[in-house]
């Protein structure tokens, strides 16, 4: 036995050791983690293969295939009454199900398994949809209903048998999650294709490290890139390169110009970095192709629990990467405000987020610094935030834009939300002059949270920041420019004047996006002007708070965003709580 120590590292490193302690705390193995390293005992490698996979399965079990086949399949084997809409859901699962059992990976699982379970790829391309024809009643098939289900039972005994499913599971956990990080090497290997994926990573992966634990080092003449560690010498299993990390390494023989002197003997790792980089996937947060990680460079034992908050994820939950993200986030706002020394909460100033996207080819990671201001606007902001997290707006030009994303994508290059509200406002306003405005709820959040974090941003410039302060507009004042064009509407359409809401819209709309502030001035008054000739004693009262944001082009737009809110959304936007 042998302890081995991993000390804290680049994110990259760090995200292997958040996920060595992910796949050791599910299968219930020790290891000891603090603020700078972490120490296991070689003894846990017996184990760690299986421990590795079972990882992965526990936490997106619900959202790999196998798992819904054999929920869905379950279903429709109890169901006990047959109609056209039930023959309709059975035709989807044949037709879902057979693709993904006849398929490469699945099939591969099957020549593992070999008990039997080559006879689910026979079986499932013997199912067939059942067809009502015009002049049949769902009697006239129920036999062929019944031969369909027979046979779906038959696959599910199959699939559930406990050597077929570990195997199946393995592989679309392999092909799902963890080809999304690295490629090539072991059960990912097109030559591993029909090995157990669990015994093709151990020989990978911890074989190597086994035998450079026992051997002596003394004498070695090379070092690890990554941590110093001694290294025998440049080819495998004594070295590895880093060409198998999605998008990380070189081509280490045809890409020679990529070191110095065309040298790329430095650029070897150690079986322990090895390892530990094979467990990078099981460190970050990933769901549908995305993923997060934050990256407390500071505290590996702080940073395991801000990476903590998606343990065991459920589909019916309608769990989003968005919402993980968030949680993450608020577990440091609780940090910040335990009161803890100041060393800590200047540790928390360079808290480091890394972005993954699968569908990204070139760029996969992204990253961005959370700073204690950024967290202070989340915290203010948590209720807007909570609320934006499933909202998509459709832009002119067919995009789907997540507002959630959109909103932190500015917040962590420090841009204000004004083209964003512009945009959606363009894409909102609907065809009918009548019409209330789209996404209006959606629009009003982003001018609160855009307006906390002009505030901040302000704050940090040395201004003496208040509730009566001319740079600030504080929520109710927001509201109420809200309300006082909500009035103004109501007007124009008891006047029958509908028809120039819109009008009146873009042109507001287009003096904002130019920042013009006179245009915007003379359109406002004009407005009303034109309500006070149609009504005389009208009760309207133009809004005073515009008169303070003449000189201010921030609170200009602020205000202005939130009178053509209730200008075009009408009497159906519910006041929020101040």
């Amino acid at each position: 036995m042998s302890e081995i120590v991993i000390p804290r590292g680049t994110w990259l490193e760090n995200a292997g050791i958040i996920g060595v302690c992910n796949v050791l705390d599910r299968a219930d193995l020790p290891f000891d983690l603090n603020a700078n390293r972490l120490i296991i005992d070689s003894v846990v490698l017996e184990h760690f293969g299986t421990a590795y996979f079972d990882s992965f399965k526990q936490r997106y079990e619900v959202f790999l295939s196998p798992y819904v086949i054999k929920q869905k399949g379950n279903l429709l084997l109890e169901r006990r009454q047959w109609d056209k809409e039930g023959i309709d859901q059975l035709n989807k699962y044949i037709d879902w199900a057979k693709s993904k059992l006849t398929s490469n990976s699945y099939v591969a699982a099957y020549r593992v398994a070999v008990n039997g379970a080559i006879e689910i790829r026979t079986l499932a391309k013997a199912l067939k949809k059942i067809n009502l024809k015009k002049n049949q009643t769902v009697e006239d098939v129920q036999p062929a209903i019944s031969e369909e289900l027979s046979t779906i039972g038959r696959i599910l005994e199959l699939l559930t048998d406990s050597t077929t499913w570990k195997l199946v599971m393995a592989k679309q956990v392999s092909y799902s999650i963890i080809n999304q990080f690295w490629s090539n090497v072991s059960m990912l290997n097109r030559n591993a294709a029909d090995q157990d994926p669990i015994v093709a990573y151990e020989t990978y992966f911890i074989d190597p490290l086994k035998n450079y634990l026992k051997e002596d080092h003394q004498k070695d003449k090379y070092c690890c890139l990554t941590c110093n560690q001694p290294i025998k010498k440049l080819s495998k299993p004594a070295a590895f390169d880093l060409t198998w990390l999605n998008k990380m390494g070189v081509d280490m023989t045809r890409k020679t110009s990529h070191f110095w002197n065309l040298n790329a003997g430095t650029s070897y790792i150690c079986p322990v970095c090895n390892f530990i980089l094979s467990c990078v996937p099981a460190g970050f947060s990933v769901l549908k192709g995305q993923g997060y990680l934050v990256n407390s460079s500071s505290d590996l034992f702080q940073m395991r629990s801000l990476n903590d908050t998606a343990k065991e994820l459920n589909a019916q939950n309608d769990e989003t990467i968005n919402l993980l993200e968030l949680r993450s986030y608020y577990q440091l706002i609780d940090l910040m405000e335990q009161g803890k020394a100041e060393q800590e909460k200047r540790e928390i100033d360079n808290i480091q987020i890394i972005k993954f996207n699968s569908a990204d080819s070139l760029r996969p990671y992204t990253f961005n610094v959370l700073s204690k201001d950024k967290l202070e606007i989340i915290q203010r902001n948590k209720k807007s935030l909570d609320k934006l997290i499933k909202a998509v707006v459709r832009t002119d030009d067919g995009d789907y834009l997540n507002i959630y994303q959109q909103v932190f994508k500015r917040l962590y290059d420090n841009k204000n939300q004004f083209d964003l509200i512009q945009k959606i406002y363009r894409s909102s306003i609907p065809e009918q002059s009548a019409a209330p405005l789209k996404n209006a709820f959606i629009i009003r959040q982003l001018i609160y949270i855009n307006n906390d974090f002009i505030y901040s941003i302000r704050k940090r410039g040395g201004e003496q920041m208040s509730d009566y302060s001319p740079s600030y507009v504080p929520k109710p004042v927001i509201n109420q420019m809200i309300k006082a064009g909500q009035k103004l509407a109501t007007v124009y359409i008891k006047d029958k004047s509908v028809n120039k809401l819109q009008g009146i819209t873009y042109r507001l709309l287009n003096a904002l996006k130019t920042k013009n502030t006179s245009r915007f001035m003379d359109t406002f008054f004009n407005a009303y002007l034109y309500v006070k000739n149609t009504e005389p004693g009208s009760e309207l009262i133009i809004p005073l708070e515009l008169s303070d944001a003449l000189h201010d082009e921030d609170k200009l737009q602020t205000l202005g965003y939130a009178f053509i809110l209730g200008f075009r959304s009408g009497r159906g936007l519910k006041e929020e709580e101040d």
